[in-house]
């Protein structure tokens, strides 16, 4: 009987909890694929077995450990991870710890979407929370890896885009200035912190200094504790002001995006899931947990962007060569398509240039150069797009 099964299975046992789990890997040429978008999305997937249509490759890009949860992409490296002696001895402790610690508490981030996948019932929705659990398991490390986590952030991108419809630059439009804000009340809660914690020391020091008074009469002493006390108390009532705006800025900000959804919810994600009224509200459920839970394609290109950035800037993730340019390149389309005109620009420069720069080095080595030459002639395009779009938005 002829096997036309698109995947294989092969037993890895998991680095955490030591139970070994079947994982399906996708068999070369299962799947066609017409072409690419212009942040390298795969569009037109054709598997050879029918049957498997309604599943995206991407499901298959993580591999989840059935028992705890524990979430890894499926390389060849993973899968011989009892050989890879850098992770056992500079990664596996802290991870196992870690993943541990959070797997057990009722209510996780990775309990909530461990539960939720359902890969037959929910192909597209569970290929999003494998992602999710799998970028949670890497910002639990001391060093994650940004690139990575911005790889898969990406990805996520991509299946929000598969549930819904074609681009509208007029939402990202809309939603630019929403994740603006967003991004600012960050900002103020960072403030806030550091105005708390100094009003903390102020009332240490106000303590300190009334406790002396053999430099003041009784009638001074009295006056500077009635001062200090109503100055304490006008410090503590604009702490809770800041607080109470803080928080309304983030409830219209959270309205906004609801706003988004509702209107434009009728894609699979926005329809009852596992008990909840959607998968996109079961993961806005969990954003007090985890700040990077995303309820859109817009969400998730914003994570991606900030990982992509500190890949980028620290200097020792982004090699030289095809994977610099590649990275300047997707900063520039995923700015982009966020409407961040003038970061896309000065990264699709910065791309074009250093593909020059590579192509002229390794000039007559037309197989090194082909990624950087296609890079090249996207950046030109894509910087000629998002002039036009800077243009719409302006008039």
């Amino acid at each position: 009987m002829k096997n036309d099964a698109p995947c294989f299975l092969q037993k890895v046992e998991c680095p955490i909890c030591k139970a070994i789990n079947e994982f399906e890997t996708i068999k070369v040429g299962a799947y066609e694929e017409e072409g690419r978008d212009t942040d390298f999305k795969p569009v037109g997937i054709r598997w050879k077995n029918p049957k498997y249509q309604k599943f995206s490759p991407i499901l298959y890009f993580m591999a989840t450990c059935s028992n705890c949860f524990f979430t890894r992409e499926y390389t060849a490296k993973y899968k011989d991870w009892k050989n890879d002696t850098a992770f056992k001895n500079f990664r596996l402790k802290a991870l196992r710890q870690n993943h541990t610690i959070h797997v057990t508490q009722d209510g996780s981030v990775i309990r909530e979407l461990g539960k939720s996948l359902d890969p037959q019932n929910y192909p597209l929705q569970t290929a999003i929370s494998k992602l999710l659990i799998g970028i949670y398991d890497e910002l639990l490390l001391d060093r994650p890896s940004n690139l990575d986590v911005a790889r898969y952030f990406i990805r996520v991108a991509w299946l929000f885009r598969e549930a819904s419809s074609s681009e509208n630059v007029e939402q990202n439009v809309f939603l630019s200035y929403v994740s603006a804000l967003d991004d600012q009340l960050k900002n103020l809660r960072q403030v806030h912190q550091r105005i708390r914690e100094t009003q903390g020391e102020v009332k240490t020091a106000v303590a300190n200094h009334l406790e002396d008074t053999s430099f003041t009469t009784d009638e001074i002493s009295e006056e500077l504790k009635k001062g200090y006390k109503e100055a304490l108390l006008f410090l503590a009532g604009a702490d809770e002001q800041f607080e109470s705006a803080v928080n309304q800025f983030s409830k219209m900000c959270q309205l906004s995006n609801d706003s988004f959804v509702a209107t434009g919810g009728d894609d699979v994600l926005s329809m009852p899931f596992a008990g909840h009224s959607s998968y996109r509200g079961f993961l806005r459920s969990l954003k007090d947990k985890w700040e990077y839970t995303p309820a859109s394609e817009h969400d998730a290109l914003r994570y991606c962007l900030e990982f992509y950035k500190k890949a980028y800037e620290t200097g020792h993730e982004v090699s030289e060569g095809n994977q610099q340019i590649q990275v300047e390149y997707l900063l520039g389309e995923v700015s982009r398509r966020l409407g961040r005109y003038a970061e896309a620009k000065g990264y699709f420069n910065n791309a074009v240039r250093s593909a020059q720069q590579f192509i002229y080095q390794y000039k007559g080595e037309s197989a090194r150069t082909a990624l950087a030459r296609k890079i090249y002639d996207m950046a030109l395009a894509q910087g000629k797009l998002n002039l036009k779009e800077a243009q719409s938005v302006e008039k």
